[in-house]
């Protein structure tokens, strides 16, 4: 659990937030009718019940943003007030049926909430004046500034914008004409949910390090921020706590974007989260109880023995009312009986869930392909034998995603494909998946997923997996791995090898023993003596104290590890949050107590990494 971020109060944060913003408009005697577009709707889903909804707001109504909204609507209008709660920080633009509805409201003004990661009045003014462009009609515009919230486990905060309504990934849009536009829409909103955080939490920052073009940029735009909200008494705080006389206590921030590692997210991800969403059977799963927390992050090979020895643990709870020989003991059983048959139906669903998702895997010659994406990692096979057997997979329907994938991850480790190889394999794509797979293709190439050899300021994978042992001698082992191979086909996520070489240098002894001569472990992020090595790989970077470095430490942050705030411009995978807590675990090991807590703009599977139209999205592995 984070010991300096209690991530489970965001939840409240923006609930009370959200009241705060309805309370603009219960000052009629009429009850509240809230229309809800999409984008919004999820995030109101996972903080309120409708029900509670009622409760603690005049809102009667929920019309979700839709084709019957219109109609629905009309028959409300004269009874209610209408609200409507609108979210277009992905999209910059209403979606066309709120627009719509907007436009036919037959009212002398318009009720509006918009969600924000920042409570800046400018950024209010810019969805001002977009909105009076559209609607002819006098605005009430009240924002609803949302924090982000856990997603996946308590040190996971998901912005959820990546995605846009239509299901492009804005990292990567499907016109690479407005990719510097989407970026900059992401970067803003996640350096607006850092300051957010490092202002609710009265965080001093220590240190950051950027790896990334844009990653640099968020920083930047962070200490902006900050500055610009600094006062005499944030002033006089760091000063006691950071001055010549220090407090020893220490947070940091380490900004990665996507591009850092583009290979990883082309493997499949192996932990039971990853291939529960990979294969979309996530929403079936349950996911909110301890169980859960215990095998989310396992490799899957070790979900079956993990399940046997919970059954095995439940059973002798069970049994152990042939033991109760006392009132008190027999009264402590049966109060506890509901907990144990409660949690015996979860774990049968996993049991299930786990059973089934082997034998769809064992359909799909499963094994197979992780062999295959293994073996392209460590480039031990040669383009025709690669390109025979992506083509073979074609012929056995092999779904279009899976097979941009691994052409992906070939033209990557190869540092580009041959010009021959690129032609045979495009024609083998456009004839497989029709001509609208040649403006795909030209979206990839333009991206440096899948090119031609000799492109400028390609990135040579095969160095960096080499110098950071990525590919490193060590079983797989499910249950008790030995190092962080266990999520993606034996390869070590890049961007994980990276974090921990800011801390841990023992994983340079095999390759470079010249950069283990600054440190061995190190409590402070640092990339002292890495420079020239990221140079060479074409990686900017970043490093700057935030405090002055000099002065006496008087005490130490008893029992509390460091917070380190890491942020993923593009998104994370599944697997790529295990091998982080991973190495936490590791470092903590090592007497370097770190408490990792990730904020991003999305949880994707390498399927996200394309946008809609550059590829066609996974079908549904349930019967």
């Amino acid at each position: 659990m984070v010991t300096k971020l209690n991530t489970k109060r965001y939840v409240r944060a923006n609930r009370d937030s959200f009241i705060h913003a309805v309370e603009a408009f219960q000052g009629h005697l009429k009850p509240i009718t809230l229309v809800v577009d999409n984008n919004a709707l999820q995030t109101l889903d996972s903080i309120f019940t409708f029900s509670k909804l009622k409760q603690e707001t005049q809102v009667e109504n929920v019309v979700k943003c839709d084709e019957e909204a219109s109609s629905v609507l009309h028959a409300l209008i004269d009874d209610t007030t209408v609200v409507f709660l609108v979210d277009v920080r992905s999209d910059l633009v209403l979606n066309k049926e709120m627009e719509k509805l907007l436009r036919e409201l037959r009212s002398s003004s318009v009720n509006i909430i918009t969600t924000t990661n920042n409570g800046r009045d400018t950024e209010q003014g810019l969805i001002r004046d977009y909105l009076r462009e559209i609607i002819p009609l006098e605005l009430v515009l009240v924002k609803w500034h949302i924090l982000p919230m856990e997603s996946l486990d308590d040190n996971v905060l998901d912005c959820n914008i990546l995605m846009n309504s239509e299901g492009n990934n804005l990292y990567y849009p499907k016109n690479p004409y407005y990719r510097n536009a989407t970026v900059n829409i992401l970067v803003n909103n996640l350096s607006d949910s850092v300051v957010s955080i490092l202002e609710k939490e009265n965080i001093t920052l220590i240190k950051s390090v950027a790896l990334g073009e844009n990653s640099k940029r968020l920083i930047d735009i962070i200490q902006q921020r900050l500055e610009l909200s600094d006062t005499t008494e944030k002033k006089f705080i760091r000063d006691a706590k950071f001055g010549k006389l220090k407090s020893g206590e220490r947070n940091d921030l380490i900004v990665f974007e996507r591009s850092l590692d583009t290979l990883t997210p082309m493997m499949t991800d192996l932990t039971y989260s990853g291939i529960l969403s990979e294969t979309k059977r996530m929403d079936f799963t349950p996911n909110d109880d301890d169980i859960w927390d215990q095998l989310k992050f396992l490799n899957f090979g070790a979900v079956g023995s993990n399940l046997n020895t919970l059954a095995k643990d439940l059973q002798m709870k069970y049994e152990s009312r042939h033991e109760a020989n006392t009132i008190s003991e027999i009264k402590n059983f049966v109060d506890n009986l509901g907990d144990l048959q409660s949690r015996q139906e979860v774990l049968k669903k996993h049991t299930v869930q786990s059973s089934e998702l082997m034998d769809f895997l064992k359909e799909i010659d499963f094994k197979d392909t992780i062999d295959f994406e293994h073996n392209l990692y460590e480039n031990s096979l040669d383009s025709s034998t690669v390109i025979n057997k992506i083509v073979e997979m074609m012929c056995f329907e092999t779904e279009e995603s899976n097979i941009l994938r691994l052409c992906c991850l070939f033209s990557q480790i190869k540092q580009g494909l041959r010009e021959k190889d690129f032609t045979a394999l495009r024609q083998e794509l456009v004839d497989t998946f029709g001509n609208e797979m040649i403006f795909k293709l030209k979206a990839l190439e333009d991206y440096k997923l899948l090119s031609k050899k000799h492109l400028e300021n390609s990135k040579d994978y095969q160095s960096i997996i080499k110098v950071f042992d990525t590919m490193p001698d060590v079983d797989i082992e499910p249950l008790k791995p030995r190092d962080m191979n266990y999520a993606f086909s034996g390869a070590v996520p890049i961007m994980s090898r990276l974090l921990q070489s800011m801390f841990d240098r023992s994983v340079f002894v095999k390759n470079n023993n010249s950069i283990l001569q600054s440190f061995i472990h190190s409590k402070e992020p640092t990339l002292t003596r890495l420079e020239t090595l990221l140079a060479d790989m074409k990686i900017p970077v970043d490093e700057r104290n935030w405090i002055n470095k000099d002065g006496k430490i008087i005490g130490d942050v008893k029992n509390e590890p460091d917070l380190t705030l890491l942020v993923f411009i593009g998104g994370i995978t599944r697997g790529e949050i295990s091998t982080i807590k991973f190495l936490q675990e590791r470092l903590r090991s090592m007497d370097i107590p770190k408490e990792f807590v990730i904020v991003t703009d999305g949880i994707i599977t390498g399927n996200e990494i394309f946008a809609k139209d550059i590829s066609a999205p996974m079908k549904a592995a349930v019967n």
